[in-house]
Parts: C-alpha cells; sequence; structure tokens
C-alpha cells in the first residue's frame, strides 16, 4: 500500500525535527519524556501512515520505545540509505530541518513496511550484549597499554583488567539467567547451541540480532544477515559478486561461528572442503558455508529440532 502521509524526524541528542508530508508541515519538540508525549499527541491528531527517522546510534530508543506503545508506525531507517537517497536527488545541504524532509521524502519514494515491536527481553539481552562488547573492547585496551607500561604504573592497569574480567563474568551470567527465564528463549537456545561450534554468546546474540529468522525465507534471511552475493554486472560485463550490507553484529558473529565450525564440527568442515575441492576461493567457501548453515538454523527454529549429524552429513554429499 503506498504511503499518503509520513512524518520524517531528525533525531539529535536534544531535539526532534520534524517535517510531514505532503502537506510540508514542520515543528520541533524536546528528545524528553514530556517533548515526545507532545509529538506522540500531535501525531494522534494527524494520523500519518508512518513515521520514519534514522537510527543514530540510541538517541532515537525513548521515542522509539514510545511510539510504540502508543500504536504509531513506525519505521527506523538505515542512515546510509536515507543519505544515498539524498546524493541522488542532489541535496547536499544539511540541516536539521532539511534531514527531516530528506527522510520524509525518502518514504514516499517506496513501499516500507512499520517496524514491528520487538521484544523487551530480546531489547535487554542486546543491551547486555552491547555491554558485554565494550567491556572486551576496554579490556582489550588495556592489555595494549600494560605491554609498553612501567611497572608504577601496570599494578593499576592489573587492576582495571580484573575489574573487567569480574564484570564479563557477571554479565554472562546475567545473559544466561535472562534467557533461561523464557521458555522460549531457553529452547531456542538449545537448539542453536546444539550446533557444534555455536557458543553461548553466539546463540545469544543471534536470537538477539535477528529474532525474525524463523519467519523469513532463505534469500530474506541470507540478506538481513548480510552475507547474501550481488551481482556486479553490466551489459556484456560479468564482475564477480561481494555481499554487503546486513546486519553487521549478525554477519561478524556468523564468521565467527564458522571459524570455530571449520575446526570441530565435521559436517560443515565438510561443506568446506567440498567447495574448495571445486576451486572456490577461501573467503567464497566460508561465506557460502555460512549461508548453508543460517538455512540450517532457520529450519532448526522452525522444526524445533536440535542438529543431527546424520542428517546433515547426507545434504553435504548430495
Amino acid at each position: 500500500m503506498s504511503l499518503r502521509s509520513v512524518i520524517g524526524i531528525d533525531v539529535s541528542k536534544l531535539s526532534l525535527d520534524f517535517c510531514r508530508l505532503p502537506d510540508g508541515q514542520r515543528g520541533k519538540f524536546k528528545n524528553s519524556p514530556e517533548g515526545i508525549d507532545s509529538f506522540i499527541r500531535s501525531v494522534a491528531e494527524q494520523k500519518p501512515d508512518l513515521v520514519i527517522y534514522e537510527a543514530t546510534g540510541g538517541y532515537q530508543n525513548m521515542l522509539t520505545e514510545a511510539l510504540f506503545k502508543a500504536g504509531v508506525p513506525l519505521k527506523v531507517a538505515n542512515p546510509k540509505h536515507i543519505r544515498d537517497f539524498a546524493r541522488s536527488l542532489g541535496r547536499l545541504g544539511k540541516t536539521d530541518a532539511i534531514d527531516a524532509e530528506i527522510i520524509a521524502r525518502f518514504a514516499l519514494s517506496r513501499d516500507i513496511i512499520a517496524d514491528q515491536p520487538k521484544d523487551p527481553a530480546l531489547i535487554q539481552l542486546s543491551g547486555l550484549l552491547a555491554r558485554r562488547d565494550q567491556l572486551n573492547a576496554m579490556m582489550t585496551m588495556e592489555k595494549g597499554h600494560r605491554e609498553h607500561s612501567s611497572d608504577s604504573i601496570r599494578a593499576a592497569i592489573e587492576a582495571n583488567i580484573a575489574i573487567f574480567k569480574s564484570q564479563l563474568r557477571d554479565l554472562e551470567r546475567n545473559i544466561e539467567q535472562l534467557i533461561h527465564s523464557r521458555q522460549d528463549l531457553k529452547q531456542a537456545d538449545e537448539i542453536l547451541q546444539s550446533i557444534p561450534g555455536v557458543g553461548p554468546i553466539s546463540s545469544a546474540t543471534i536470537m538477539a540480532e535477528m529474532p525474525e529468522l524463523p519467519h523469513l525465507g532463505r534469500k530474506q534471511a541470507a540478506a538481513l544477515a548480510g552475507v547474501a552475493p550481488f551481482n556486479r554486472d553490466s551489459g556484456q560485463y560479468r564482475g564477480q559478486r561481494h555481499i554487503c550490507g546486513g546486519r553487521g553484529k549478525v554477519r561478524n558473529i556468523l564468521y565467527c561461528i564458522m571459524r570455530t565450525c571449520l575446526i570441530h564440527n565435521p559436517v560443515i568442515k565438510m561443506w568446506y572442503e567440498g567447495l574448495r575441492a571445486k576451486g572456490k576461493a577461501y573467503k567464497v567457501a566460508v561465506i557460502a558455508c555460512v549461508r548453508k548453515l543460517l538455512t540450517v538454523m532457520r529450519a532448526m527454529l522452525i522444526s524445533n529440532s536440535m542438529w543431527d549429524i546424520q542428517r546433515y552429513q547426507r545434504s553435504a554429499t548430495k
């Protein structure tokens, strides 16, 4: 269904600049609980088909939660898509008001499906995993500092590293407890971890960052995970296909899983060796195995079935 009325919002730390199309109405609210409440009351009167804004590293979270609670159809857009659209229009100027209009025009130019509310438990899980990444990054940084530090500083660095390790253990316990508090999450976790090479953090990341996996088609899942190859052809020229886009966290964790699976999972190792025997380059073979594993994960979650080594060994030999 084509959109008739859209509100585009440029979200910043302090404010929400909006533009409604096609009538061009503009306005501004504070990015605060009070400002968002005022904006939602205004939206309720206008009844737009969609409210759309970019992901802004977290400044949009309060607005997203409030719009979902109010039942307002919304879309959190990929900032790169908006920037590319602006360039295609030749709109090189940048202000909050211009950005809000561009975002609204972007929505009117294509068929956009509104986002579905995310499970609160998965939002919490995603936050715990993000904090775990932050702690790992800080610990890695401190280990680098330790290597070149003097004796007088090294003790303080070691103390920081010990604190980070303790917080990591606490976080991982919290992640486990959160997953086990819900039977559906616990079951999905057990299914994913039944695959040799998939550990608790890998499983949690897939559940948190790609919860719609069981409801997607095979090609849709690969594209959303960022492991689908895209053509680079023009006329008689046939270029190499490359993966791009998708959800970076999912793509990264799938690649890490595959590195482990190539050592500890005999079935996936068989997939990989078969591709290499056909002359496929290393990365091409690895990403092909990632796509196949993603398809297997999807099938297992749909059927609520555990990893069956005999079944997938037979599929590898066909």
